[in-house]
């Protein structure tokens, strides 16, 4: 006997034959955009990254999607792997939009390749949003104004706080080693 154990999704059903299919979250190029349909949720990405990203829900049923593109420079995707698309400089030199295709989840993470040289005021990425079916609720977060019951927690933050300029293999590292908000 033979057991595979998971976390997550490994299947999903699509839309015409409702049985279970093994996830490819791979993004496939078509012409202008890149697509992934063989999951839960489908995603369209446009090349050029001031266009509209569709991301649409397609678990059990659910009948609703979320466009969204990043407020930056015009800029081409290029695909690092079979589930990753980068643009560089999307909101300014040297800080990059990389997007991720994951068996449940799509990502979108900005990548700040080097410490700014002007840290007096906070560094701002938008991105305007359509949401088909939903209602949309803005929530600001900041850290510093939750309400932690644990100081040492609050300790951790203000760690992770220092260690958020750095690369990210570096900050992997260093997280590692201080296992901060574990």
């Amino acid at each position: 006997f033979k057991l595979e154990a998971h976390i997550g999704h490994i299947h999903y059903k699509p839309k015409l034959t409702k049985k279970f299919e093994n996830i490819d979250n791979t993004l496939v190029p078509k012409g202008d955009y890149y697509e992934m349909d063989k999951a839960s949720y489908a995603l369209k990405i446009p090349k050029w990254s001031d266009e509209f990203i569709r991301f649409e829900n397609q678990f059990e049923g659910a009948n609703h999607s979320i466009e969204l593109r990043p407020v930056g420079e015009r800029k081409e995707y290029t695909k690092t792997d079979r589930c990753h698309l980068l643009a560089k400089d999307v909101f300014g030199q040297g800080i990059d939009l990389e997007l991720a295709a994951g068996y449940n989840s799509f990502r979108k993470e900005i990548v700040i390749n080097e410490k700014p040289t002007d840290l007096s005021k906070d560094l701002e990425f938008k991105f305007e949003l359509k949401a088909d079916g939903l209602k949309v609720k803005y929530t600001p977060t900041d850290l510093k104004k939750r309400r932690w019951k644990d100081p040492d927690r609050l300790k951790k933050i203000a760690d992770y706080e220092k260690l958020v300029w750095d690369t990210h293999k570096q900050r992997s590292k260093q997280l590692a080693e201080k296992k901060v908000l574990n």
